[in-house]
């Protein structure tokens, strides 16, 4: 068994919508007094008190009115800020900040206890707001599925969406493959594969740049508080958020079909926030490099397929995948493609990199240094030091 999260659109009645707002205001407020609690108490006694939602019944009564789970959620979520501040400071993790009602993705999280969360036909139940109709995209049987917890929110263009977090069984894996495949990532192209397949970089924030800054003009000439402003802010957000979708629909399916036609995938482990820190860093973030990898991830374990992590410090770029020489001249990334000085084979640069991640990835399972994950980097860079 294994958990997975399914994400669904909610279409909450107008009661239903008062509710779910007033969950989401609660769950703001609870967390910033807590936060404010610990804060206060370690300034005054050098220790943070353990505070809880309850604690605030009496100050603010309308928490009674939503789900407590939610609530109690929030600490948990508070918990996880100070825990990651502590643990991940050099990472550069900040202090917990309070939560900020425009600014801040509006969210809470439910657990199932007694069977309070439930589906029946198109409706999902949740407590206190009841059963809200959302639409079944993949026609799932919810029966045969354990919820966990429901996680509800509200995106700034005014969609209701939930997470299900459900407990079933492993999908079965894929029947094995021959084939193996390296990738090399790019900005011309999105990958382009070790065989000479290229994909191209779909840029979907740059198609619809123009039109968002267009309605972006517009917004800030309307009068702040009006109506006209608030359509227009909807308009933007629906721009930005069908942008997200066709990113993510995209990585899916690219993903999907690598890992269905590979039975080892090489890749390189990216610092995505060290890479997008240069001229290009709006192009660089559209191209969800490091959503790609993750998707990669999960859909191998899945799938029973191999991700082998290549290390950002190996020169894909600069060497010859027939003879090993080494080419300095294409740190330069103008040079498109170079012919080698040792043994005159002419190399498409993209091409070239991605055969030498697919060779690196068969050496490091082979020597038994190959790791899975992003977090495991310290081998590679040891092994590509050497």
């Amino acid at each position: 068994m294994f958990q997975r999260a399914y994400n669904v659109r909610l279409y909450p009645n107008k009661q239903q919508e008062v509710l779910l707002s007033k969950t989401f205001g609660c769950c703001r407020k609870v967390y910033n007094c807590m936060l404010e609690a610990k804060i206060k108490s370690y300034e005054a006694t050098g220790t943070m008190c353990r505070s809880k939602p309850t604690d605030f019944y009496a100050e603010f009564p309308f928490l009674k009115e939503v789900d407590a789970q939610a609530l109690t959620s929030e600490k948990l979520n508070l918990q996880a800020a100070f825990k990651n501040f502590f643990e991940r400071k050099a990472d550069g993790v900040g202090f917990p900040q309070f939560k900020a009602k425009h600014r801040d993705k509006e969210s809470y999280t439910s657990y199932t206890t007694n069977h309070n969360i439930r589906v029946e036909g198109r409706k999902l139940r949740l407590p206190k707001v009841g059963f809200v109709s959302f639409r079944n995209y993949e026609d799932i049987d919810w029966s045969a599925r354990d919820i966990k917890h429901v996680t509800v929110s509200r995106s700034r263009a005014g969609k209701y969406y939930a997470s299900i977090l459900v407990e079933e069984e492993v999908p079965k894996a894929l029947p094995t493959s021959e084939s193996e495949i390296g990738i090399d990532l790019g900005l011309n192209e999105f990958c382009v594969t070790s065989d000479g397949f290229a994909v191209a970089n779909p840029r979907f924030l740059k198609e619809s740049e123009s039109r968002i800054a267009d309605l972006q003009r517009a917004f800030d000439k309307k009068q702040k508080g009006s109506k006209r402003r608030e359509e227009l802010r909807l308009r933007i957000a629906r721009e930005h958020e069908k942008v997200a979708n066709r990113r993510k629909d995209f990585l899916d399916k690219l993903s999907t079909r690598l890992l269905r036609e590979n039975q080892t995938v090489a890749v390189e482990d990216l610092d995505v926030r060290e890479v997008a820190e240069g001229d290009h860093a709006k192009s660089e973030h559209d191209t969800a490099w490091r959503m790609f990898l993750n998707k990669l991830q999960y859909k191998a374990e899945w799938y029973g397929r191999t991700i082998v992590r290549v290390g950002r410090w190996f020169p894909s770029s600069q060497l010859c995948h027939c003879c090993g020489f080494k080419n300095t001249l294409t740190k330069d990334l103008n040079v498109r493609s170079w012919t080698c000085p040792q043994c005159g084979t002419s190399h498409d640069r993209d091409v070239n990199a991605a055969i030498n991640i697919l060779n690196e990835g068969k050496r490091l399972i082979a020597a038994g240094t190959a790791v899975q994950c992003a977090g495991n980097i310290e081998t590679q860079r040891e092994a590509h030091r050497r």
